[in-house]
């Protein structure tokens, strides 16, 4: 029996906790979703249906963000309630309900078309949460690594750990559950009629990337291999459990969750103490030092 793993970058694309696990670790009151409407993430649009999502239920005001090909842009949303959604999921390995809390799908409406490069919760105050955030009036929340539009999560294999046939095997394995159609939020969906969007006003810059590298997303440095749980080792096929890594500005951890069970709690939690025993090199964005999440996936091959 062997232990593979695969450690992927995260993406701009909403994470959010699951319902075995209790995450706590946030950067911002709210993260931004966006997609353009109606078309392709590479091409120009006007319209843009976006959300906000959090890790638990509140009210929220924002300020977004967006660094364009036509220069930079600031939108404000008005107060917007952020609610629990029950998300099906299935994978090879297991079938699964996850938590996530996110606003209605709103839009936003750009005086041309633009392409998006990167976009991001400037400034947030939040109501009604649980984890301290209303205290803290209004936040200045900082830029992320990634760019508008990720076309996912890429993985990395490990020599050492895994044969050259093995990891390409693992590499090709889709690794990612597939979400219940009906439980997805179609941000590229064309609004409904009478839909009011939020028209942005130009900016001035809001931020520089004049540096040697401006923008890195958070990746590991030193790697902890996982204890296989003996509760599983009956197991006769591959099974994964991805953690998700809230990772601060200075490297150091905040906290880890599993995002996508494999369905055995055992081997769920031996890979969560895996990512919180890994060592990390924050993201950056727009040349700082920025917090970040990253996507620790372990999979077991119980015919290896």
């Amino acid at each position: 029996m062997r232990i593979g793993y695969l450690l992927a970058l995260g993406c701009a694309v909403f994470l959010s906790l699951t319902a075995n696990a209790n995450a706590v670790a946030e950067f911002c009151p709210a993260r931004l979703a966006i997609s353009p409407s109606g078309g392709s993430v590479a091409a120009a649009s006007r319209l843009y249906g976006f959300e906000l999502t959090a890790q638990g239920p509140r009210s929220v005001t924002a300020i977004l963000a967006f660094d364009t090909d036509a220069g930079w842009f600031k939108a404000t949303v008005p107060p917007v309630t952020i609610g629990e959604k029950e998300r099906h999921y299935t994978s090879p390995w297991a079938a699964f309900v996850r938590r996530d809390w996110v606003s209605p799908v709103m839009y936003v409406q750009f005086p041309k078309a633009v392409v998006v490069k990167h976009d991001w919760v400037k400034t947030a105050q939040a109501s009604g949460d649980d984890l301290g955030w209303a205290a803290k009036g209004p936040v200045e929340c900082l830029p992320t690594s990634s760019p508008a539009f990720s076309p996912g999560p890429r993985a990395l294999g490990y020599k050492g750990l895994l044969s050259d046939r093995e990891r390409s095997a693992l590499q090709s394995t889709q690794f990612t559950p597939a979400i219940d159609p009906k439980d997805e939020d179609r941000l590229d969906a064309p609004p409904p009629p009478g839909t009011k969007p939020i028209l942005p006003a130009s900016s001035p810059p809001l931020e520089q990337s004049s540096c040697a590298t401006p923008f890195r997303d958070a990746t590991v440095t030193v790697s902890d291999s996982p204890d296989f749980p003996f509760t599983v080792a009956q197991l006769t096929a591959d099974i994964t459990s991805t953690v998700e890594v809230a990772i601060n500005a200075d490297g150091s951890i905040a906290d880890a969750w599993v995002l996508y069970t494999s369905g055995h709690p055992a081997f769920d939690e031996t890979s969560r103490k895996a990512a919180l025993n890994s060592k990390y090199m924050s993201a950056i964005a727009y040349c700082q030092p920025v917090p970040g999440f990253f996507l620790f996936k372990v999979t077991f091959s119980p015919n290896h």
